[in-house]
């Protein structure tokens, strides 16, 4: 059955954190919010704040996402539902090292399958996140406006899964706190918004 009204899915990358500016692979591993990463969360809450009043919040179980639902959220008793399908790609034996982005862009590292090194393949993420968001929808009130914070990789893969074409226009980045925007009617999800930084720039 078809919801009644239109769903929004706002789906943010966590704020920047320690392992990122260090060119840490960030999967399973987790690194805490850097002040800067914790400013922007504050920007993107503040952002968010003009436009949206959120039903639901969704986070994939690693603390930097926790974190940063918490603070775009800003109230300490709203429910955050953990999500272990909005997780970042587990990079394998490769996860919580260094790697320069000459020698990911070398090996064209992400686009490597790591089932060999005890990883994901895009393939494997794109699957179950989209799986996530599709059972969220059936969960939650027609109409509903829904937070979810996860990671750059795994968002790549959702909106993989959503719309192919636009997922991979030149140029597009997943950055700390950027937000896409999907939406669902009439039994249809549409990517309606790729990665938004610019309040970020204010």
């Amino acid at each position: 059955m078809y919801h009644k009204g239109m769903i929004e899915f706002y789906v943010i990358r966590h704020g920047q954190t320690v392992y990122n500016t260090q060119m840490v692979l960030q999967g399973v591993s987790d690194s805490p919010l850097t002040d800067l990463g914790i400013a922007q969360t504050e920007a993107c809450r503040d952002y968010l704040k003009k436009t949206v009043c959120f039903d639901y919040v969704y986070s994939s179980p690693a603390p930097r996402a926790i974190a940063t639902a918490r603070i775009i959220i800003d109230d300490e008793d709203f429910p955050i539902i953990i999500e272990d399908d909005f997780r970042e790609r587990n990079y394998g034996i490769f996860d919580g090292h260094f790697m320069s982005r000459e020698e990911r862009d070398r090996r064209d590292f992400f686009n490597q399958d790591l089932h060999d090194v005890g990883g994901e393949s895009y393939k494997d993420v794109e699957i179950r996140t989209f799986m996530a968001l599709k059972r969220i929808t059936k969960e939650i009130k027609d109409g509903s406006k829904v937070l979810i914070i996860s990671h750059g990789d795994a968002i790549y893969s959702l909106c993989h899964a959503v719309d192919l074409k636009k997922s991979e226009e030149e140029g597009i980045r997943f950055l700390n706190c950027s937000i896409t925007r999907i939406t669902y009617e009439d039994g249809e999800y549409k990517l309606i918004c790729l990665p938004q930084t610019d309040y970020l720039e204010k």
